[in-house]
């Protein structure tokens, strides 16, 4: 959680809203003060307002909504269904004024334009059958990164078992027919079973954690018939994995939303420390923590965009520039946007002829001063430049440059730690 909130996404959030809407839910289920329903709705309605992709827990808040309504046995269901009525409508009410109603306005989708729904909903799949297969692989995709032992990998000796553990899986892949890394339908980033070092060490997702403690909770879990709420809370992380699956294209980097996942997986985990305390074999625990804290110290320390210590010939935070640490995740274009930043006036007014992908951010400058005009918004194609620009900044794959323009020095030919490639930028004085 700590390395994922470094990042741009504001997907993590989500986690936050996720517990919360869990507490009111349980809270309820224990005080049977019916108040909690509405909290529990209020903050549902700002998950949905933040980001439609809270509906990847709808299936497992649905398998705990219901078990609230059997476990608190002395409210009548009618009451109980009542309020859950007002608290929807209440939901409803504030979430679509959020951009889903204009959405559905302009594109006729509540998600947007068919740009960005096929790129990363559902849509992209295409048929029902493509889903089922390709969001099946996915599952087997997802479950693969789980078994990566992360940070711990910038260990060597480490390194050599995890490229043994996915040599087992190649060739069980190979066997079936799988296609898990030669099938690019259904993902954006695709799939690798040498899990990237930019994704382990810069979005890892629960490393040793799942091996050493969530496998062997699992297995306690199925090993012995425990209370039903157990079940009930694997049931609604299981849900919640195959929403991810099943709803958007594989990506590696939404390893961020297992931090949602986490939330349902988490407390089955009290399964395998109520083992060790009853067994009374504490020392048990203290190899699995060490291992655990070692595997985030190492993270932390050799993090791919802001590490402490030099590792794969990446530079660490104390010897970059402000420019390098705005492109961190882009280092081919860290030349390009320097350039420009030493160019344009910090005052200066730039119509701006980017694609969709490009940093907008760097550009205004170190004290935010300059005016930045898009040219090619989304979804509405070039427009004219406005007249009071001094500047022109864009990409070659928007604007044919002239000959007086000045190239500002992408470095097209970098391949090593480039996830999403940079375009090959131009500048021009108007004025």
């Amino acid at each position: 959680v700590l390395i994922q909130s470094t990042t741009t996404d504001t997907d993590i959030v989500l986690g936050a809203y996720l517990a919360s809407t869990l507490y009111f839910l349980f809270r309820f289920i224990k005080s049977r003060q019916i108040f909690y329903i509405y909290f529990f709705a209020f903050v549902f309605a700002i998950a949905l307002s933040h980001k439609i992709t809270f509906l990847f827990s709808v299936p497992s808040i649905g398998i705990l909504l219901i078990y609230s309504f059997v476990a608190t046995k002395s409210t009548t269901y009618l009451y109980q269904l009542k309020h859950l009525f007002f608290s929807m409508f209440f939901i409803v009410i504030m979430s679509l004024p959020t951009g889903y109603i204009s959405n559905l306005i302009h594109y006729g989708h509540p998600i947007g334009p068919e740009t960005a729904t096929k790129h990363q909903s559902i849509e992209r799949a295409g048929n029902l059958s493509n889903l089922i297969i390709h969001g099946s692989k996915n599952i087997a995709r997802y479950f693969f990164d789980l078994l990566n032992f992360d940070g711990l990998r910038n260990i060597d000796q480490i390194e050599y078992w995890q490229e043994a553990i996915n040599n087992q899986f190649r060739k069980l892949d190979a066997t079936f027919n799988w296609g898990l890394e030669n099938s690019k339908t259904f993902t954006i980033v695709p799939f690798n079973y040498t899990r990237h070092f930019d994704f382990y060490n810069g979005t890892p997702i629960y490393g040793s954690i799942f091996l050493l403690v969530f496998i062997p909770s699992i297995i306690l879990l199925l090993s012995k018939k425990r209370k039903a709420i157990y079940y009930l809370i694997f049931s609604a992380f299981i849900f919640h994995f195959i929403a991810l699956a099943f709803s958007a294209a594989y990506d590696p980097w939404k390893g961020r939303y297992m931090i949602s996942s986490l939330v349902f997986i988490l407390p089955i985990a009290s399964i395998f420390f109520e083992k060790i305390v009853s067994l009374k074999k504490y020392m048990y625990a203290l190899p699995i923590f060490f291992i655990i804290v070692v595997s985030a110290y190492s993270t932390l320390l050799f993090h791919s965009r802001s590490a402490l210590l030099s590792t794969h010939k990446l530079p660490t935070i104390w010897n970059k520039t402000r420019m390098e640490h705005l492109t961190v995740s882009r280092p081919d274009i860290t030349k390009a946007y320097a350039r420009f930043d030493s160019i344009v006036p910090r005052d200066a007014i730039v119509a701006l002829a980017t694609i969709n992908d490009d940093y907008e951010y760097p550009l205004w400058g170190k004290e935010f001063r300059r005016k930045l005009v898009p040219i090619n918004p989304f979804e509405k194609g070039l427009q004219p430049i406005p007249t009071e620009a001094g500047y022109l900044f864009f990409s070659k794959k928007v604007i044919k440059p002239l000959p007086h323009d000045i190239r500002l020095g992408t470095d097209t030919t970098l391949n090593e730690h480039i996830i999403v490639r940079g375009e090959d930028y131009y500048l021009r004085k108007l004025k």
